[in-house]
């Protein structure tokens, strides 16, 4: 990206110095849900939420529940410090109730209701265990869920304690000392416990594990034997690209909300009759898709299945995971195929939707005040000839001028000057910006990944850089 205009500070249209027209930056809403017209969704999402608050007051009187407009969720007010307060996030319920029927509607409405009656977490993991399962989730939504339970127990203490809460909790978007314990399944996917019940599936906290006194290892294992002895009853339907032709994709028949959970079972995909290496593709929990690494139809299928599912409820990170050696890693098609691009674009996306949401959180809490590190954005770049896409990366900014958390891109542009004076010395790829300068960037806790930068660069160093 050499020869590039000036960054702007704000993520705005970025040039590699040859066509500005054709470099444009790639928008993403929500976590994940980038298929939505944003026009009027604001109204729509805040009557829902009346809606819901009008039949939970019809329902059950007796209890007071407030609408969070900022984080779209309605919380239980007025509880005792022994009973928790409930919190109901209302985001996929709201796309259920969008891509509904005007005849289902009231369903989801009724739903709600259901959703946040009375529940009582087992007292030991005796009652519990029939019904333990794990559940693929976003890391990021992981986080996100564990930040709002930390921040919820405070609000809950000070409460009880008649004292006032503080605004934001001290550890926003930290991966240390989660109170929603998970286990890695890709670099952006993890594995939660929960408790499958009527209603719905409950999150196991670090609390309610502690209070069991049973080691987590033992909550896995009964949790995947739980989760094996129903996808014992499952099996594979086969697809092809076109009506008649050879299958080149197969799907999971179960489709139980628990699909996302199942890539952990690689002898399911052993058997099938698949070109080269099995590609697993889970838009989202109640779709596990299969292909092979060197079947061009399959894959295509499963891009298709990825952006649609990017406008429903609960969709997945939009990153395929391939199995080598028994082993789960993010699967990209190589360079020369056609596919390449369409997947990085999704990726990008995705990266694109979650650090802007964390830099959205950081600046509101830990990163705000004199002597906060300034929180750098990762901006999705696309590069187009006509109407055909050329190149996908992603760049993001380290200032010379101030400390930073710094996302990790694919490129660095290295800057000096504030404002209308802000110059770009050059742009680096991340790999060597770590070779030469690691020592002057600091890993964090946050996640996604973001790097203190500690001091400016040399002249010999950015020299090294750019050239």
């Amino acid at each position: 990206m050499k020869n590039a205009q000036p960054l702007p500070p704000n993520g705005g249209q970025i040039s590699y110095g040859i066509n500005t027209k054709s470099i444009k930056v790639l928008q993403m809403s929500g976590l994940g849900n980038f298929g939505l017209d944003k026009l009027g969704l604001e109204n729509a999402r805040e009557k829902f939420a009346r809606a819901v608050l009008k039949k939970l007051s019809e329902a059950r009187p007796q209890e007071k529940w407030h609408f969070d407009k900022e984080s779209f969720a309605l919380k239980q007010v007025d509880v005792t410090e022994e009973a928790a307060p409930e919190l109901l996030y209302l985001e996929n319920l709201f796309l259920e109730y969008e891509n509904a029927e005007d005849k289902d509607k009231p369903a989801f409405l009724a739903k709600a209701v259901s959703i946040t009656e009375p529940f009582t977490m087992p007292e030991t993991f005796e009652e519990a265990k029939a019904n333990l399962l794990v559940n693929a989730m976003p890391i990021f939504n992981i986080v996100i869920v564990s930040m709002q339970l930390r921040k919820l127990a405070e609000e809950n203490r000070n409460q009880a304690a008649g004292s006032r809460p503080d605004s934001a909790p001290s550890q926003a978007l930290e991966m240390r000392e989660q109170p929603l314990p998970y286990s890695l399944i890709s670099s952006q996917l993890g594995l939660i416990f929960v408790l499958d019940r009527p209603a719905g599936k409950a999150y196991i906290d670090q609390a309610t594990i502690n209070k069991w006194g049973v080691p987590v290892d033992e909550l896995f294992d009964v949790a995947t034997m739980n989760l094996a002895r129903m996808t014992a009853r499952g099996g594979f339907n086969g697809i092809s690209r076109e009506p008649g032709g050879p299958c080149c994709l197969y799907q999971s028949v179960l489709q139980d909300s628990y699909e996302g959970a199942r890539i952990i079972f690689p002898q399911l995909f052993e058997e099938l009759p698949i070109k080269g290496d099995p590609v697993m593709v889970v838009p989202n929990n109640d779709v596990l898709l299969v292909t092979g690494s060197e079947d061009e139809d399959g894959l295509a299928l499963c891009l298709e299945a990825y952006e649609r599912a990017q406008a429903l409820p609960n969709p997945l990170p939009p990153l395929p995971l391939i199995g080598r050696e028994g082993k789960l890693e993010d699967f990209l098609p190589p360079p020369s195929s056609p596919l390449h691009l369409p997947f990085k674009r999704l990726k990008n996306l995705y990266l694109n939707s979650i650090y802007a949401e964390q830099k959205k959180v950081l600046e509101e809490t830990t990163c705000k005040g004199p002597g906060a590190p300034f929180v750098a954005t990762f901006a999705a770049l696309e590069k187009k000839e006509g109407k055909a896409t050329e190149a996908i990366s992603s760049v993001t900014t380290w200032s010379q001028e101030i400390d930073s958390l710094l996302p990790e891109a694919e490129q660095v542009a290295l800057v000096v000057g504030q404002g209308k004076d802000q110059k770009v010395l050059g742009f680096a790829p991340w790999e060597k910006v770590l070779t030469v300068a690691g020592e002057r960037l600091e890993r964090t806790g946050y996640f996604p990944p973001r790097f203190r930068t500690r001091g400016a660069l040399t002249q010999a160093e950015i020299t090294q850089l750019t050239r």
